[in-house]
């Protein structure tokens, strides 16, 4: 065990940090909300290594929407007392242990040089977990549920001439839905609200024209399809993993023309880059239905979803369908 000296029992040490999932489709960077817990536990070392080492309380505390921790840890709980010969005396051994309310994943990691006094900061910065999302779908189609947005926009590209080849496009309906983890107090992004905006009678003619003139700002000449000129960049989308998302600035421009295009106050940044680049391809999508057919309007709720066996672990939900 790699231990150090157990601090006076009237010592503090102040322990704070950020809990993130490891890199994939959902980011580089996705915060574990809300429901993983951090523990300080002191241990005490045996002088036979074979012998279970009794462990001691230190602090705790559940993470934030952010996935952030902060806590005061007490060393009073670590007794002065132990038999010499079974243990090495005034030796701890510090560990930060997480446990996933939901999942049940554990893991810990040895604080070597934790330092105690009255109220000390020790600022971790970024521990990243080798574990993945309890849920890791950004959008459905239907019955298809996809976590990798490369895969949802290509799908929207063949379901888009799959449309244009069906004599009767809408007899059973389209339905996607959007899912997204904002913790126990976040909101809807600014482009997932977009959505709503096209779904509550904005005029369609108007923004038709204004949206292909703000894409056609961010580069490319302009095609003499109008669909084909939303098609290429839920293409472009499909060709881009998230990492390459996540570093340029790409998804930040298209945010930006939808965001001029609807008239809306003011173009906010990417707030988490997976599920706002989903949005976009609703977005891109829903406007290719209405470059199709100028009658077509989305219908777009806005609610939560709550899974079986997570019940108290909420999860933003985006219905959009046309019917």
């Amino acid at each position: 065990m790699a231990y150090q000296t157990a601090p006076q029992r009237n010592l503090t040490a102040d322990v704070s940090g950020r809990l993130v999932y490891k890199k994939g489709s959902w980011g580089s960077n996705r915060p574990m909300r809300n429901w993983t817990d951090a523990s300080l536990w002191a241990y005490s070392v045996p002088q036979n290594q074979s012998m279970p080492s009794p462990r001691y309380f230190l602090g705790n505390d559940d993470t934030d929407d952010d996935g952030r921790f902060k806590f005061t840890a007490s060393a009073y709980a670590i007794p002065n007392n132990l038999p010499p010969f079974l243990f090495i005396q005034d030796a701890v051994e510090f560990r930060l242990e997480f446990t996933e309310v939901y999942t049940h994943q554990t893991h810990f990691i040895v604080l070597n040089n934790l330092v105690w006094g009255q109220k000390p900061q020790n600022n971790l910065q970024t521990i990243r977990l080798q574990w993945e999302p309890a849920i890791t779908t950004l959008a459905q189609v239907g019955l298809n549920k996809f976590n990798d947005t490369r895969l949802f926009a290509m799908h929207l590209v063949n379901l888009i001439d799959l449309i244009n080849k069906s004599p009767n496009p809408m007899s059973k309906g389209i339905f996607l839905t959007l899912l997204r983890e904002p913790g126990d107090h976040g909101d809807f992004t600014t482009i997932q609200k977009a959505l709503k905006k096209l779904s509550t009678g904005y005029p369609s003619s108007n923004y038709i024209k204004h949206i292909l003139i703000e894409l056609h700002k961010i580069g490319g000449s302009p095609l003499k399809n109008k669909l084909d000129n939303i098609i290429r960049w839920l293409i472009r989308l499909a060709h881009l993993n998230i990492a390459q998302l996540e570093k340029g600035a790409f998804l930040g421009s298209l945010h930006a023309a939808f965001s001029r295009a609807l008239n809306q106050v003011k173009t906010v940044p990417v707030f988490e880059t997976a599920p706002d680049a989903a949005a976009i391809c609703v977005l891109l999508f829903v406007t290719a239905m209405m470059v199709k057919n100028n009658n077509a309007k989305p219908t777009v709720k806005l609610g939560e979803h709550f899974f079986s066996h997570m019940p108290m672990r909420k999860y933003h939900k985006i219905e959009v369908s046309f019917v």
